[in-house]
């Protein structure tokens, strides 16, 4: 009985070890350098190369990009942004998400909408196509007020900000609903 009782200890405290062991470092911890959920940017990795509201923190931008979006890196661009800059940049990202959210919030409701059309019993192909208009218009929409934050984002940088800002939007592979930019 106490040989099972120290196999099933040793067996329990090998997979403590382990575990530990092969943890990520900073995993599911924010603070200064570790990003908040929902935060994310950079070229790669972030549909437009740069920073949700919230991302600068105490006039210091977030590092890296890890799963669902999240940074392990800065961005040069967003390096070298003056305290101006900075409050002008979260000042459009809060903007840019009053406007998103709503939207993002319909658009997930009328797909949702749509799913159901297409799995009823008797599915009806004018309601379906209906309703893939209207997410169709929703994501127009989404996407306008996208590419409209892009341009005034590179209209508050300077050339040298604006071409790495570019190289982030370029090398996004430009996933207009793919995720958050």
């Amino acid at each position: 009985m106490t040989r099972k009782i120290s196999y099933y200890g040793i067996l329990l405290l090998s997979l403590f070890t382990m575990a530990a062991a092969t943890a990520q470092p900073g995993e599911h911890q924010h603070g200064e350098g570790k990003p908040a959920s929902g935060q994310h940017g950079g070229p790669g990795g972030g549909m437009m190369g740069h920073h949700k509201p919230g991302m600068m923190m105490g006039g210091k931008a977030m590092a890296g990009k890890h799963k669902k979006g999240h940074m392990l890196f800065t961005p040069p661009w967003m390096k070298t942004l003056s305290d101006e800059q900075k409050l002008e940049v979260d000042r459009m990202h809060v903007q840019v998400a009053k406007v998103e959210k709503p939207l993002r919030d319909k658009m997930r409701l009328a797909q949702r909408e749509l799913n159901v059309l297409a799995t009823a019993d008797k599915p009806d192909m004018k309601a379906i196509e209906r309703a893939i208009e209207k997410v169709s218009r929703l994501k127009a929409e989404i996407m306008r007020n996208r590419y409209q934050h892009i341009v005034e984002m590179r209209a508050i940088l300077t050339p040298q900000q604006r071409l790495s800002y570019d190289m982030g939007v370029l090398d996004s592979g430009l996933k207009p609903m793919g995720g958050k930019h």
